[in-house]
């Protein structure tokens, strides 16, 4: 049978024969602590959702959803970036690999998603531009200055103007020198999902030395109950999909009319559940409280065969259920 929350409150103070108005107020706080030693006793992969956000670029936390309680997977894509690249577009003859990736990043009509790409790739301490280009400090780009590249790609800057001398004697040779590192770097970019692998703070801690450092994530780990720890730090703004094990709403918290997942489909542990804890607050004799934990126990390793084994196989896959003659 399925409880309503109205059923499982009458049915608690029917066995209990207990109506004490300072009972019957503790009697959600029952149900809550018998559905989270539920949660917390059984993996049920119907209580799993997905949730989207972004990472922040150069901030090694992420933050969890409010309702999380542990992981399934997490993924990254890249942010707004063209999914093709020109090779073969050559302007000039000398700088095709790192023109074709500048002409794919800058695109058509808009600067964005180059002065964000080349800024966060370049602007951190060892490689900024400002090194070879003499200008005392990261190499200051903006809208702009990304549309003189676009101007210069498309062949329409002045070859006389101090940007195209910029482009041609600063830029570009510097870029040149590391074309294998900007091909992986925007082909990492390119992929449709990246999976991060879940490991330990101290992995992380041992993993990056350096707080300095950045780039695409390849491991996270729980920091605490509000974040994740990511590393590498993020050099961009990814954008992200957690997988996760969530805490549903209580039955508590609708009509006495309302139902759940629990209350319908693990009626029992919830109803043995909430009797443990209703026979703990009135200090019952220890022969009943072990009737009570011990039918708890037992609806448990039904919902436990339910959510590890029947969700997660089939019989295309492990065949039919068969149990040894008696």
């Amino acid at each position: 049978m399925a409880y309503t929350y109205g059923q499982l409150k009458a049915a608690i103070q029917d066995y209990t024969e207990n109506n004490e108005p300072s009972f019957v107020t503790n009697i959600p706080l029952f149900i809550r602590t018998a559905e989270e030693r539920i949660l917390k006793s059984v993996q049920l992969n119907l209580f799993r959702q997905n949730a989207s956000a972004k990472m922040a670029a150069f901030n090694k936390y992420l933050e969890v959803p409010v309702d999380f309680i542990a992981p399934f997977a997490l993924s990254y894509t890249p942010v707004d970036f063209p999914q093709t690249v020109d090779v073969t577009w050559n302007p000039d003859g000398q700088y095709n690999v790192v023109t074709a990736i500048l002409k794919a990043s800058v695109g058509s009509n808009t600067p964005y998603p180059f002065t964000t790409l080349f800024q966060d790739a370049e602007a951190i301490p060892g490689r900024a531009l400002a090194d070879i280009s003499g200008n005392g400090g990261p190499f200051p780009i903006s809208g702009g200055d990304a549309l003189d590249m676009l101007d210069y790609i498309q062949g329409t800057l002045s070859s006389s103007s101090s940007e195209y001398q910029y482009i041609v004697n600063y830029m570009l040779p510097y870029m040149q020198e590391r074309q294998t590192e900007y091909a992986l770097y925007y082909d990492v970019l390119e992929k449709t999902e990246n999976f991060l692998s879940f490991k330990d703070v101290s992995f992380l801690q041992e993993f990056q030395t350096d707080e300095n450092t950045s780039g695409a994530p390849k491991y996270y780990a729980q920091f605490n109950n509000e974040n994740f720890l990511l590393s590498p730090t993020p050099d961009l703004s990814y954008n992200v999909q957690l997988s996760y094990f969530y805490r549903p709403a209580s039955l508590t918290a609708g009509s006495d009319s309302g139902t759940t997942w629990l209350s319908t489909n693990a009626e029992m542990a919830m109803f043995y559940g909430a009797l443990v804890e209703a026979g703990i607050y009135m200090k019952e004799e220890p022969d009943v409280m072990q009737l009570y934990n011990q039918r708890f126990q037992e609806s448990l390793v039904g919902i436990k065969l339910l959510g590890e084994a029947k969700q997660t196989t089939d019989e295309y896959r492990t065949g039919e259920l068969i149990r040894q003659k008696q």
